[in-house]
């Protein structure tokens, strides 16, 4: 039987710094997820969001001009200082969090076999927190946060207040979304004050 959440949030996915302009009010501990930027921005972006309370997760494999190496991390760490590094993948959530990063996976739900791999790598390389997509599959979301012990947000193709409630009921403790008439849904923190449950 999935669980209930009453802590449930919306986390706005940022595609453009021009977005930045639509976000609501951040509560303490609120999260915002840049999910896309450039090498040459993304250290301005952070620190505009942070200076307005906002934690920051950082889309990694999504910075045009990083390769996610090492060295890329070291520049994020010096320079960008996001509050999370996302990643699908795990080599880099496990190099980020040996640096001392809140971690974020992403796993995609495209099939039976991806959703059980998907599991099994989370499961390795254990991140603080895993972002499932799509969002818009509540029985699969279920599955997946019954099977790990991280916190699970649900994002990609969140679109409703329907799709919100749905996850909550699916045992999702966020949901992520690029439709900013969602934004303002957002109630509480997810999870800690380090970002963990």
């Amino acid at each position: 039987m999935p669980r209930i959440n009453a802590r449930m949030t919306v986390i706005p996915a940022l595609r453009d710094p021009r977005q930045e302009a639509w976000l609501p009010r951040p509560a303490r501990g609120r999260w915002v997820f840049v999910v896309r930027s450039a090498l040459g921005e993304v250290s301005a972006q952070v620190a505009r969001l942070q200076v307005l309370g906002w934690r920051v997760g950082l889309h990694v494999d999504t910075v045009r001009g990083l390769d996610g190496s090492t060295e890329s991390l070291h520049f994020l760490a010096c320079h960008a200082r996001p509050d999370a590094v996302i990643s699908t993948r795990p080599q880099l959530i496990r190099m980020a969090a040996n640096m001392g990063f809140v971690t974020i996976e992403r796993m995609f739900l495209i099939d039976g076999l991806a959703v059980k791999e998907g599991i099994i790598r989370v499961q390795q390389s254990g991140p603080t927190m895993v972002e499932v997509l799509p969002g818009t599959m509540p029985e699969i979301v279920a599955e997946v946060a019954v099977a790990l012990t991280q916190p699970v947000i649900a994002g990609g193709l969140v679109t409703r207040p329907h799709d919100i409630l749905a996850l909550e009921r699916a045992g999702a403790l966020a949901a992520s979304t690029s439709t900013p008439g969602l934004w303002h849904w957002g109630r509480v923190s997810v999870g800690g004050e380090d970002g963990t449950k």
